[in-house]
């Protein structure tokens, strides 16, 4: 499930997504893993835990952004993580497990720097 998660430049379209877990289940238990390989560019304390932003090192202008996650371990901005890696685990049946994936279409200073240059 997910909502609308718009931004200045894309309206009316649903680009976070939720995981419920089963209620059976001890939500904190829930290991939550990197999605991609890259860099770290954001680290946040939510109400109901951490949010980590991941750039990906293949297609750098995707970011991922994982909330609500009891981190296993201290994450700082420009940290390399694998995909795969275990993050932490979620932060437990207060929220749902949620995910958003960004895109940066325009360009960053470094690629502006190299286009002026050509």
């Amino acid at each position: 499930m997910g909502h609308d998660y718009s931004d200045a430049v894309e309206h009316c379209r649903n680009m976070k997504h939720y995981f419920e877990p089963k209620s059976t289940l001890d939500w904190t238990t829930i290991k939550i893993y990197s999605p991609v390989t890259g860099k770290i560019t954001r680290v946040e304390q939510e109400w109901a835990g951490t949010k980590i932003e991941i750039a990906s090192d293949d297609y750098p202008a995707f970011r991922f952004s994982i909330f609500h996650i009891n981190t296993s371990v201290q994450y700082n901005i420009d940290d390399q993580v694998t995909a795969g890696t275990q993050l932490g685990t979620h932060i437990g049946s207060q929220t749902m497990s949620d995910i958003s994936v960004i895109v940066n279409d325009r360009p960053t200073r470094e690629e502006w720097c190299r286009i002026l240059m050509l």
